[in-house]
C-alpha cells in the first residue's frame, strides 16, 4: 500500500510504502512531494514561488538566531 503525509497547507511532505498505515498519514495512490491535495480530491503542482518566500523567511529566522547568540556571547 502507499502512504503520504500532508502539512497544514494539504502539500505532500512524505511517501511511504508499507502493509499498514502510520498515524497522520493517508492512503493514496496519487500525490507526488511537493504537490498540494485541492478540494476536489486532486492533487496540483505547487508554483515554485512559495518555495522561494518560505527559504527567505527562513534566511529571516537564522539571522536573529544568529544575532540573539551573539548577544549572549558577549
Amino acid at each position: 500500500m502507499r502512504y503520504i503525509t500532508l502539512n497544514e497547507s494539504n502539500e505532500v511532505v512524505a511517501v511511504r510504502y508499507g502493509a499498514s498505515i502510520v498515524e497522520g498519514e493517508i492512503e493514496s495512490e496519487g500525490g507526488k512531494l511537493g504537490q498540494k491535495l485541492e478540494k476536489d480530491k486532486g492533487f496540483v503542482d505547487v508554483k515554485k514561488e512559495a518555495k522561494v518566500i518560505i527559504l527567505s523567511q527562513l534566511d529571516r529566522i537564522e539571522e536573529k538566531i544568529d544575532a540573539l547568540l551573539s548577544k549572549l556571547g558577549k
